[in-house]
């Protein structure tokens, strides 16, 4: 049998191979340059910090800049608002580990979804998100729950943290006792 060594089938070696190479190098940056730039900007903190104040203040100052400024949703506010909540009974057990489960799965579509949806238009985008993904880490009642949500999901803290450009830590000014819950608050998922 006629066997060729590698170097012999690398076409980037040959002078026809080599400007293929560089064409499809050259087509491959004209098409990222062509791509409209995304931005993600992760606002997070504790209540009455003022994420949705600053969020509406970003977004009408980068809007005057000619930028598309897209907002994405918190994702648990979007299921506790339309259901029965969180209940209680769920700590520490199958279902909350479940509950971690999808409310990972869906902000990663959210977010997925809102950047394709981003880049249909020619503007930069900047993409608002009302907390990310390593946010709800904060509302498991124990680390193992957290870690059970990130393998089934197949992801690391690490792939969450790399999905945004920038995070905003806001720290509240709100006195303890005088923080606004559930009926009568200013956002009805509380």
């Amino acid at each position: 049998t006629d066997k060729m060594g590698a170097a012999e089938l690398d076409m980037s070696q040959t002078p026809r191979g080599a400007k293929r190479a560089r064409e499809f190098e050259t087509q491959e940056k004209a098409d990222v340059a062509a791509r409209p730039r995304q931005i993600s900007i992760v606002l997070t903190g504790g209540p009455c910090s003022g994420k949705s104040s600053i969020m509406a203040l970003i977004r009408d100052r980068l809007s005057k800049r000619d930028m598309q400024v897209v907002t994405v949703p918190e994702y648990a506010t979007h299921f506790f608002a339309n259901s029965d909540g969180f209940q209680g009974e769920w700590v520490g057990t199958k279902k909350e580990e479940d509950l971690q489960h999808v409310f990972l799965n869906y902000q990663i579509m959210q977010e997925n979804m809102f950047r394709d949806f981003a880049a249909l238009n020619s503007k930069t985008s900047v993409l608002l998100l009302d907390r990310g993904t390593l946010d709800q880490k904060v509302f498991t009642s124990d680390v193992k729950i957290w870690e059970a949500a990130l393998k089934r999901n197949n992801v690391t803290e690490h792939q969450l943290l790399e999905r945004y450009d920038m995070v905003m830590h806001l720290g509240t000014c709100a006195k303890v006792g005088d923080y606004e819950w559930g009926p009568g608050s200013n956002n009805p998922g509380r």
